[in-house]
């Protein structure tokens, strides 16, 4: 782990001037991002490069708060992360499992990552020999290590990570994604909330590392247990589309338009009604 000690972490340096701050979000902003997935020699731990070294940083730095830590607290908890990151997206990890980045394409920097790997898990994302044997466990995957920097926030690579991610998911031939997010984390928690996650279970006996004069310490923290199903989306989204197609079909009856959309929109709606099937609503969310 000599390449933590020698190299500068990639950090984001507290005394950058402001102007050159700027100039870095603004070429962000407009820089071209490909989110794929890491394979070959990228995925093998004594490749020179391997993507283990990159990702481990920028999802130290999206866990921990580096303007408040000194670089050895930093070098601490790049290295406990880029252990985990072999242990599960790595070839020891014999089950199913990708690690997805995403790259700036000029550049080549790794400016996001997301994991996701087929663990024996209960519907509560506990494992299988946590449970008791009448629980349902099963090969489940699990969503884990999403990361972007700073400077290329807000331009919806979170999204396109996970759903990359997702994508991968039913490729196994899974039908839901499971992850585990801090309680308190509200950013994150918005988030897979917009993308179609919802939380099913807490685990009050979570543990999360944190660096400390004298090593790691791990702490005792809560963890949301949320789940996608990627056959269909939640139920409060389609009931909550069906009061906005009723809606809209009210408005359309009392103030009758020649819009082909809206007639579209409206037989839809009808079609629903009749056949009480969902498959029409999701066509219109879609």
């Amino acid at each position: 782990l000599a390449w933590l000690q020698l190299q500068p972490l990639c950090r984001i340096s507290n005394f950058r001037p402001a102007a050159a701050t700027l100039i870095t979000a603004t070429a962000s902003r407009f820089a071209r991002v490909t989110v794929r997935r890491a394979e070959g020699n990228e995925v093998q731990p004594m490749k020179n490069n391997n993507v283990f070294r990159p990702v481990s940083v920028l999802c130290a730095e999206c866990l921990f708060d580096i303007d408040m830590a000194s670089e050895q607290e930093f070098a601490l908890m790049a290295n406990e992360v880029s252990r985990d990151m072999l242990v599960h997206f790595s070839p020891r990890n014999r089950e199913a499992n990708a690690l997805l980045v995403a790259e700036e394409e000029r550049s080549g920097d790794i400016v996001g990552s997301v994991g996701i790997e087929l663990l024996a898990l209960s519907p509560r994302a506990v494992r299988g020999n946590r449970v008791s044997a009448e629980e349902d466990v099963s090969m489940r995957p699990l969503l884990s290590n999403l990361a972007v920097s700073r400077q290329f926030r807000r331009r919806g690579i979170a999204d396109r990570l996970c759903r990359g991610a997702e994508q991968v998911a039913r490729e196994w031939g899974s039908e839901e994604v499971l992850l585990k997010v801090e309680k308190g984390n509200r950013a994150a928690t918005r988030l897979y909330n917009k993308l179609g996650y919802r939380a099913v279970a807490e685990d009050d006996n979570a543990e999360k590392a944190l660096p400390s004069s004298g090593g790691l310490k791990f702490v005792r923290t809560t963890n949301i247990i949320m789940r996608k199903d990627l056959r269909y989306p939640p139920l409060d989204r389609v009931l909550q589309s069906i009061v906005l197609f009723i809606a809209l079909t009210v408005a359309i009856s009392q103030y009758p338009g020649d819009s082909d959309n809206l007639n579209n929109v409206l037989l839809l709606l009808k079609e629903a009604l009749a056949s009480r099937s969902l498959e029409p609503l999701f066509k219109l969310m879609q």
